[in-house]
């Protein structure tokens, strides 16, 4: 076991055995309340014997399986010091299918050591998830070679979800293997920070239920999404140098949509199942089209409105007409680049009576101006069932300034005899 270096070596068993017992008592009085009635029968007529053995020796009648779920849900490292507890322990990581890395900072070279080890030393090449978190750089010979190596190890036919994270030190971002994007099995996909994902011909991820991407630019955004027909959670940051169009899977069921660029953005989702939707940091030309959202509980909208985009955000809160909690961002109420026939407080004729059946609005860096508060009559008129209307003011503003946005808002009237006005 020397690949575990001086920090296994100054843990004891005793303490190891300790942290592993905590560890999984709660795991296992679950395991036990799941048994079946037959089975707690039969125990029952054991009971003082059960109740005289030690939590050490009830842990080790589980079968290997069970040990080694457990172990699953354990960082690498850790389950790794495990096999320190006892001779029936010494192997059972090797077993485990889920591997959790993390370089914790530490030099690549002692990580890339120890990673290695682990792979090596494995008994079971079917690796069934993969957390990847650590330092990536191409001038560096081995940090360049080791991350491709341990990632196309991980990919195949069991691999169920990864999830990477690296963080360049000479900007160069590590490009993801087009095999990845063949994976039948694959469920869940997150891809942080410093990576790149290639132009795609092919994408084939028939099993993908949950899609992150946190990364500065993605080029084959539309080629990924429509290879994935039964995504439900969709999770997307990140920058295009060309006009995005994007359609959503009708399995869709939570939005997190953030994207940054100079050319315009176009969302397309008739997503009937879909329950919360964040649509923020768009700054340029915006559109969308969009079919039944009335199972919409939770929404965010902080787009930049044009003259283009007004009447489109009015609809889409009309077709938001389930939703219960709904944050406005700054640049979602006020009235930029707005011709005079437009505004918060003259809405077009077939929205000035509609309905918005909202619960809580929170409205986030309030400062007092015309278009703001027009804004705010307008949902204050349009919600009859709305229970609570959070303003938090923009920092900047003096006490005095608050005090007097608080009293004009205030004096608003509202068509819910319930709606409490909150000023965070």
């Amino acid at each position: 076991m020397h690949f575990l270096g001086a920090e296994a070596r100054t843990i004891t068993g005793a303490t190891v055995a300790g942290v592993c017992i905590q560890v999984v008592r709660a795991i296992l009085r679950c395991w036990l309340r799941n048994k079946t009635t037959k089975e707690r029968v039969m125990e029952s007529t054991t009971k003082k014997e059960e109740e005289n053995t030690e939590d050490v020796d009830r842990i080790n009648s589980l079968p290997d399986s069970v040990l080694c779920h457990i172990l699953s849900f354990l960082p690498t490292r850790t389950s790794i010091m495990t096999s320190l507890v006892c001779r029936r322990w010494r192997h059972l990581w090797k077993d485990v299918q889920v591997l959790n890395l993390c370089d914790g900072l530490v030099p690549f070279n002692s990580f890339a050591i120890f990673v290695n080890s682990v792979f090596t030393l494995r008994n079971c090449l079917n690796i069934r998830k993969l957390c990847l978190t650590c330092a990536y750089s191409c001038v560096d010979f081995l940090s360049y070679n080791s991350i491709p190596t341990w990632v196309r190890a991980s990919i195949g036919p069991h691999l169920e979800e990864l999830y990477l994270s690296l963080y360049s030190y000479d900007g160069h971002e590590f490009v993801v293997p087009r095999t990845l994007f063949t994976c039948n099995n694959l469920v869940s996909l997150s891809l942080c920070k410093g990576i790149n994902i290639p132009n795609l011909a092919l994408v084939h991820l028939p099993s993908l239920k949950v899609l992150k991407l946190d990364i500065d630019y993605v080029d084959s955004i539309e080629t990924l999404l429509h290879g994935c027909p039964v995504l439900e959670t969709i999770d997307l940051s990140f920058s295009s140098e060309r006009f995005t169009k994007l359609r959503f899977p009708p399995s869709l069921k939570r939005l997190n949509f953030v994207v940054q660029n100079a050319v315009g953005t176009y969302l397309e989702f008739d997503t009937a199942c879909l329950n919360y939707l964040s649509i923020t940091h768009i700054f340029s030309f915006f559109a969308c089209s969009f079919g039944d959202l009335h199972r919409v509980v939770e929404a965010k909208l902080d787009v930049y409105v044009t003259d283009y985009f007004y009447n489109m955000l009015l609809k889409l809160l009309q077709a938001l007409s389930g939703t219960n909690h709904l944050v406005l961002g700054l640049s979602t109420t006020k009235e930029q680049e707005l011709s005079n026939l437009q505004s918060w407080g003259q809405p077009p004729i077939e929205l000035s009576s509609h309905v918005l059946n909202l619960a809580s609005i929170h409205y986030k860096g309030y400062q007092g101006f015309v278009d703001e508060q027009d804004f705010v009559a307008y949902v204050l008129r349009r919600c009859i069932i709305l229970e609570t209307i959070i303003i938090s003011p923009d920092n900047l503003l003096s006490t005095r300034r608050k005090y007097k946005i608080l009293k004009k808002l205030s004096e608003l009237s509202r068509s819910s005899s319930m709606c409490e006005l909150k000023f965070d």
